[in-house]
């Protein structure tokens, strides 16, 4: 079969806006999905109905439905198109390193992905892929490269340096605390305390250090995650012992006060680790130099 060196096909932006508005069957919700004004969608279905002579939409009580020009149509380009994004895909990974990394839940909601866009902006080579993992990782049999943990690895197959542990203090919420009271470490013991499950002996430690007297009673929930605990302190549920780094956002907001300023630091810092084959390669190195940096200007690094 001879091929022909001149193509007679409509823009490809003709055939996303088609395909969009047949399977949407409204323009206004395929601008939404495409990003365009509605003007543009309209504009690319005139333009692609010019092209092949015929109507592609009919409009009804149910929105724009394709004709039989257009159900046809749109049979016959939609795995067509789903076949073009594969193949650009596969091109484009090919091109592009991944690092795959596993973080704990709060750490990565709250240090790594709202920054992320920052490191990927400056090394679009590399893709970075997220993984949220409690407790242990197994790195090897996770398919994993890389992995923020709370508390040291117990492996010694993987390369491991500690990264700092978190100061937490005591919050509360406004409502729970009488007008002009914010700050007062009182408050403490008279209030419901939420504990972590993995820092059992954190509130009798802070406790002790503030040299106030504690009975496991006043503890009356322990949560897994920092960002759980956060939540039920915004509810007014009770006090947490929270990371600066995820109060700090609701401080400002006026959905959280700190109680004191003594800090308390238990046993559990963050690590970073990875596969040691890994280590010495560009895209692990990239990403690790970036993590310190911005861990050093958030004040977490001294």
């Amino acid at each position: 079969m001879k091929l022909s060196t001149k193509r007679h096909l409509p823009s490809i932006a003709n055939i996303e806006s088609f395909l969009s508005v047949a399977r949407l069957h409204s323009v206004t919700a395929a601008s939404e999905e495409l990003f365009l004004t509605q003007g543009a969608v309209s504009k690319q279905i005139l333009e692609l109905e010019k092209h092949v002579g015929k109507s592609l939409f009919t409009r009804s009580a149910q929105g724009l439905q394709p004709t039989a020009a257009g159900r046809a149509l749109f049979e016959r380009l939609s795995p067509l198109v789903a076949d073009l994004e594969d193949a650009f895909g596969e091109i484009r990974a090919e091109a592009r390193s991944v690092l795959n990394i596993s973080v704990s839940p709060s750490f990565g909601m709250e240090i790594i992905a709202p920054n992320l866009s920052d490191f990927m902006e400056a090394n679009p080579w590399l893709m970075v892929n997220l993984y949220t993992r409690l407790g242990e990782v197994d790195l090897d049999r996770e398919g994993l490269d890389a992995a923020v943990v709370s508390g040291e690895s117990r492996s010694n197959a993987y390369a491991s340096e500690r990264l700092f542990t978190p100061a937490l203090f005591p919050y509360i919420s406004p409502a729970l605390l009488a007008p002009g009271a914010e700050g007062e470490l009182s408050a403490l013991t008279r209030s419901k305390l939420i504990g972590l499950v993995n820092m059992s002996s954190a509130w009798p430690d802070y406790f002790d250090m503030l040299g106030l007297p504690f009975s496991p009673s006043m503890v009356v929930a322990n949560h897994s995650l920092l960002s759980t605990s956060a939540q039920a302190v915004i509810s007014g549920y009770g006090i947490a012992l929270l990371p600066e780094y995820l109060a700090g956002q609701h401080v400002r907001t006026g959905l959280m006060v700190r109680i004191g300023n003594t800090a308390y630091r238990g046993s559990n810092p963050y690590y970073l680790m990875a596969r040691k084959q890994c280590v010495s390669g560009e895209p692990y190195q990239r990403f690790r130099d970036w993590l310190l940096g911005l861990l050093r200007n958030m004040g977490q690094l001294t």
